[in-house]
């Protein structure tokens, strides 16, 4: 026998010994037993190794026996083999679990009955569907003897407890589990939906920033005990620690100088949080630039420190008089002192899970607690700091009050001397007022008289023009017929033309005559005091009457004036019982205003082109109401101006060209006079309405 058979034969017997050592009894009398010490291990750096290699005789003396309970590898990212072999002495059924599930891959190599290597994978990054056992640990069913078995685990430095279970309490264990995580998600989750149902009720931002930063502790507690992962086994190990310092740092730290409002309170502590929360926004960044396991430790160290420094700045803000300072401090120290349980157990797997939550996770849900009271205690508290601030301005308004009373009484008896005078001097202005507003609505009558008056005078010169030309044409061929009857020769023909002629210029002249004298009758109605006396009467004819009037006293005070108008009356309207020189002054008023409106729009758009200036009255009956329209298409109104068109005193034309009057008087006259409604329409650079309702009664249609 040579060298190397001898030296392979003695490491074979050395690592047979060495299994023999490490085997671990299952008697079911534990509720599970930990293999940490009870296994051997090879690095494998390259990770190329596989099942048959590492099995073999020659690997066996290069395993190594573990020291720890607990499995703790150092930080870096590789592939470990794990050997181990389980003695079954009852008739239990196993699983084996290990209970870190932030772990890539792990597979488990056992021989069959027929001395072949079988395997199962677990890890978060495979497929549900080919895991023996679907769970978000990697748990695997163990064989019912004595066996030996292989675990290639792809790892980092998270401790990794293995475990030996029995199949019906691992499953109770894996129920309670899952119901203690969901009971857990389901607090944070009811306080993220009431946190943001109090922003949409209250428009408070406090309730929205706190519903936030729930949502990412939420998010990071599910990734840390490995449920996110159970979802998206494509996020691997680095993304988990990428959220880390996102939530823990950054996040946080803005949420905190909101909520304890260090602006206010403690400006220096202010400024120290934004260096911090700067270099932790770029920390974000250039974190990709270290090795995996430097970033672990080093993302590990920035969360301590930013839950210390949220603990200090509450502190601080508590000092400055901030009464959330102190208990938002106490939060997060607790917060602090479980997370750094949490780090030593990431580091050496002590002290062990004492519940089915990681320490992360039990410290998320007491800062959860504590920040819940104190955000409901902080509007109660505002509201405390409100009331007590009226009280010390009410007391305060209280004592000015009794120094003004006494200045006030001194005061009273000068008053009211003062008062008596100006009392006398009011009633003597009260007067000249009423003297004025007397002197105004007759101006403004005057004025409606005037303008009529000077359409009446270009009104009646048409047909005064007839009778004067028909006149004159009459004279000639009378002196025509004259001559013709002395001749001897009498042309009959000729004289019966002439004859007919006379009689057609006779007829004309009447016909302009009883014009002129229908033209001045009603500038005589027109003119004279209202009698307040209701006729009947036809508003077709009334608003025409007053449509040319107005044209052409516009015309008569302005040469270049032009517009068209148009009429649109209701040949059926019946004659309805109004006042009509009232009502006539309305009409004239409102088309007046309509001249205006367009004579104005023209001037102002003298490059408009195809704008053509016009006002139309219409008329019509629509149920038992008699409708009157004036419409322009003018300047327009704003809707500021259409609120007080109707005010006595207003006018948008210039100093001068208007009282403020007419349209006052003129809703006066339509709803008091006769219990009908002026209305406007207008679009400011399109036109207005003035739309006339006037109640239609059955004596009306006799």
């Amino acid at each position: 026998m040579n060298i190397k058979s001898l030296y392979t034969l003695l490491a074979f017997i050395w690592g047979a010994s060495h299994a023999y050592t490490q085997t671990a009894i299952w008697d079911g009398k534990s509720r599970y037993v930990l293999l940490g010490e009870q296994v051997t291990l090879l690095k494998d750096s390259t990770k190329t190794l596989g099942i048959e290699q590492v099995s073999s005789a020659s690997y066996a003396p290069k395993f190594t026996a573990s020291n720890q309970k607990i499995l703790n590898f150092p930080l870096e990212m590789t592939v470990y083999w794990v050997k181990f072999t389980i003695k079954n002495t009852t008739k239990d059924k196993l699983l084996l679990e290990l209970a870190q599930p932030i772990l890539p891959s792990v597979v488990l190599y056992y021989k069959d009955s027929s001395q072949q290597w079988q395997s199962y994978q677990a890890g978060y990054t495979i497929n549900m569907y080919k895991k023996d056992i679907k769970h978000h640990l990697p748990v695997f069913q163990l064989l019912g003897d004595t066996s030996t078995y292989y675990l290639r685990i792809e790892t980092t430095t998270l401790p990794m407890p293995i475990k030996v279970w029995n199949r019906d309490t691992y499953e109770t264990k894996m129920s309670n589990q899952k119901l203690i995580f969901g009971i857990y998600m389901g607090i944070m989750l009811f306080i993220i939906l009431y946190s943001l149902f109090l922003f949409i009720s209250l428009r408070r931002l406090g309730y929205l920033h706190y519903a936030i930063l729930i949502f990412t502790y939420a998010l990071f507690a599910a990734l840390y005990d490995g449920y996110i992962l159970y979802i998206f086994p494509e996020i691997n190990i680095l993304t988990w620690y990428i959220f880390n310092p996102i939530v823990m740092q950054p996040f946080g730290l803005l949420y905190c100088m909101l909520f304890l409002n260090l602006k206010k309170y403690a400006p220096r502590s202010n400024r120290l949080a934004w260096i911090f929360l700067i270099y932790f926004t770029l920390y974000i960044g250039w974190h990709y630039f270290l090795p995996p396991a430097i970033c672990i430790l080093v993302s590990q160290i920035h969360a301590l420190m930013g839950i210390f420094l949220m603990g200090y700045l509450g502190i601080r803000a508590g000092m400055k008089g901030n009464r959330l300072g102190y208990y938002f401090a106490l939060a997060y120290l607790i917060f602090f002192v479980i997370s750094t349980i949490e780090v030593i157990y990431d580091n050496t797997g002590y002290p062990p899970y004492l519940v089915e939550l990681s320490y992360i996770s039990i410290a998320f849900l007491i800062e959860v607690a504590i920040l819940s009271y104190l955000l409901s205690k902080r509007f109660e508290w505002e509201k405390a700091d409100i009331e007590k601030g009226k009280k010390e301005a009410q007391q305060q308004l209280l004592e000015k009050t009794q120094e003004n009373e006494k200045i006030v009484r001194e005061q009273n008896t000068v008053l009211e001397q003062k008062v008596t005078e100006r009392t006398a001097a009011l009633k003597k202005s009260l007067e000249e007022l009423k003297s004025t507003q007397a002197q105004l609505i007759q101006s403004e009558k005057l004025a409606s008289l005037g303008e009529l008056t000077a359409g009446i005078a270009h009104e009646i010169q048409n047909p005064l023009n007839f009778v004067n030309n028909f006149s004159e044409l009459s004279v000639d061929l009378a002196k025509d017929l004259n001559a013709e009857i002395h001749k001897t020769d009498i042309d009959k023909t000729y004289v019966e033309e002439l004859l007919t002629d006379l009689t057609s210029n006779q007829e004309k002249i009447n016909h302009h005559g009883k014009r002129a004298s229908s033209i001045v009758k009603g500038m005589l109605e027109h003119s004279r005091a209202s009698t307040g006396i209701k006729e009947l009467t036809d508003i077709n004819k009334l608003a025409d009457e007053y449509l040319r009037l107005s044209y052409h006293g516009l015309r008569a005070k302005d040469k270049s004036f032009n517009a068209d108008f148009t009429t649109e009356f209701d040949e059926n309207l019946p004659k309805i019982e109004v006042i009509p020189q009232d009502l006539g002054r309305v009409i004239l008023n409102l088309i007046n205003n309509a001249f205006y409106a367009v004579n104005e729009r023209k001037k102002q758009n003298n490059t408009e082109g195809g704008y053509k200036p016009t006002v139309s009255v219409s008329t019509q009956q629509i149920d038992n109401q008699i409708i009157v329209k004036v419409k322009d298409n003018g300047i327009g109104m704003s809707e500021a101006t259409k609120a007080k068109v109707f005010q006595p005193f207003f006018t948008t034309k210039p100093t001068g060209q208007g009282t403020g009057l007419g349209l006052s008087l003129a809703y006066d006259i339509v709803t008091k006079g006769h219990g009908g409604t002026l209305e406007v329409q207008s679009n400011e650079g399109v036109g207005s309405a003035f739309i006339i309702t006037l109640p239609l009664k059955i004596n009306n249609l006799k």
